[in-house]
């Protein structure tokens, strides 16, 4: 086994006994009151467990993979992830693995652990996004707390407690730099920093060009870039997708990165 699947399995192995020393039951002691009542779909075991013995969603969604999925839990990370791009769903493998290179570049900390669900993204032992994906969509949850959604941005609600905001995404195209910027300003959050904290801090620490016109400072501010570094996970072509970036800010940025040895993804030797 893997450090990794080893940590996960100490991870989720901490959740049943944390549950087990609030309620004083065991995975199987539930699986059996389960039985007893009829209770077989996810939403109404995860409602019973909440009600019943006060879980929070997290802990009641674990006893519920242990009910509902006793055979997944026992899989590797690895074949939990070809699970979830399985069938249909499978059109969405690649923007995935785009998305998570990317995701991969914000610190040496970054993990991924797919349950049978979902993908967590996490900062060491923090979850700040989720993943999960239908044969028409792939859906990120953020977790931002304080931050005002907008139409893209939208309110997580019911769809999952877990996460504050989602962004549907329909078309691979959608997974651009305003996204990147959402995932990166959560993966900080997770450290104990506050939006707006995150946010004066880059505009004090802010690299980028001092000539840019101001739809592009606007539209860069928009999307969470404040630094040089930020642009070098992007392609130009994203960053040119930002409404505001024009040929001039886009060639202003270009000589921006080279002057410091950076240059956009899609330059990267």
């Amino acid at each position: 086994m893997s450090e990794k699947s080893e940590k996960d399995k100490k991870t989720f192995q901490s959740y049943l006994d944390n549950i087990k020393a609030r309620t004083g039951k065991t995975p199987a002691d539930f699986r059996a009151l389960a039985k007893q009542k009829g209770l077989t779909k996810a939403g109404e075991i995860v409602a019973w467990l909440k009600k019943d013995f006060g879980l929070g969603y997290g802990h009641a969604g674990a006893i519920w993979q242990l009910i509902g999925h006793a055979d997944d839990v026992k899989a590797s990370p690895d074949d939990r992830l070809a699970k979830l791009f399985a069938g249909r769903k499978a059109v969405w493998r690649k923007p995935y693995a785009a998305l998570a290179a990317k995701i991969a570049k914000f610190g040496p900390d970054v993990e991924v652990a797919p349950n049978m669900t979902y993908i967590n993204l996490r900062r060491g032992s923090r979850k700040f996004a989720i993943v999960q994906t239908t044969a028409d969509r792939l859906d990120l949850g953020i977790k931002l707390k304080g931050v005002k959604p907008t139409e893209r941005f939208e309110v997580a609600g019911s769809w999952n407690a877990m996460v504050t905001h989602r962004v549907r995404i329909t078309d691979p195209k959608q997974i651009n730099a305003e996204v990147l910027a959402w995932l990166k300003q959560a993966y900080d959050a997770v450290q104990g920093e506050s939006p707006m904290k995150i946010k004066r801090r880059d505009q004090r620490e802010s690299d980028l060009p001092n000539g840019l016109a101001q739809p592009a400072q606007r539209a860069l501010a928009a999307a969470g870039i404040q630094r040089l570094a930020q642009l070098t996970t992007l392609s130009e072509a994203e960053v040119k997708q930002l409404h505001g970036i024009g040929p001039n800010a886009l060639n202003q940025l270009r000589r921006a990165l080279a002057t410091n040895g950076l240059s956009f993804a899609d330059e990267k030797k």
